[in-house]
C-alpha cells in the first residue's frame, strides 16, 4: 500500500521503512551525544554495570504481575481450585434444573395438561439461578481471603438451592 500526500509521489512503505533508522541506531546516536555534552567518557561494559544497578530500583516499580512471587502463584491456584470445586456444585444445580425442564413438561403433558407460563418461568428461573448465584459468589469472594472466599461460595450455594427448592415446592403446590 502506498501513501501521498499532494504535489508528492507516493512512496512504497519497505522504502520508508529503510530510509528512517532503527531503535538501536537511535538509542546509539542518543547515548553518543550524551557522551559528548557531558564529557562521559566510561567505557561500555562500566554503563552495563550501572545500567544493572539500576535495573534493582526498576523492580521496585514493577507490577505484580511481573513480579509473581510463589505465594501469589499458590493464592491463584488455590482461588481456581475452589472456585472449581464450588462451580461443580452449581453445575450440579443447573443439571437438575435442565432435567427438571426435560421430564416436568413431557409428565404433565401425559396426564392430559399443560404447563402454563408461571411453570416455565420457574423452570427457567431454576437453570439461570444458580449461574448468576456463581458468578455473584464469584465476584464477592475473589479478592477476599480463602476463608472468606468460601462462606461466600458456601452462601451462594445455599441460596441457589434454596431458590431452587422454592420454585420445586412452587410448581407442584400450584
Amino acid at each position: 500500500m502506498t501513501e501521498s500526500t499532494p504535489g508528492t509521489t507516493p512512496t512504497p512503505r519497505s522504502d520508508r521503512a529503510q530510509e528512517s533508522p532503527n531503535e538501536a541506531q537511535i538509542s546509539e546516536t542518543t547515548i553518543a551525544e550524551a557522551e559528548t555534552s557531558s564529557g562521559d567518557t566510561t567505557s561500555p561494559d562500566a554503563r552495563i554495570e550501572n545500567a544493572d544497578s539500576a535495573d534493582d530500583d526498576l523492580d521496585a516499580l514493577a507490577t505484580p504481575a511481573e513480579k509473581a512471587t510463589p505465594i501469589s502463584k499458590v493464592r491463584r491456584w488455590l482461588t481456581i481450585a475452589i472456585a472449581v470445586v464450588f462451580g461443580l456444585l452449581f453445575a450440579y444445580q443447573v443439571w437438575g434444573g435442565v432435567g427438571s425442564a426435560i421430564t416436568i413438561p413431557r409428565r404433565v403433558s401425559e396426564a392430559g395438561g399443560s404447563v402454563s407460563a408461571l411453570g416455565w418461568t420457574m423452570l427457567i428461573l431454576s437453570i439461570i439461578v444458580p449461574l448468576i448465584t456463581f458468578y455473584l459468589s464469584y465476584r464477592i469472594g475473589r479478592r477476599r481471603g480463602w476463608i472468606s472466599m468460601i462462606l461466600t461460595y458456601l452462601v451462594g450455594v445455599a441460596a441457589s438451592s434454596a431458590i431452587a427448592l422454592s420454585l420445586a415446592a412452587a410448581f407442584f403446590l400450584a
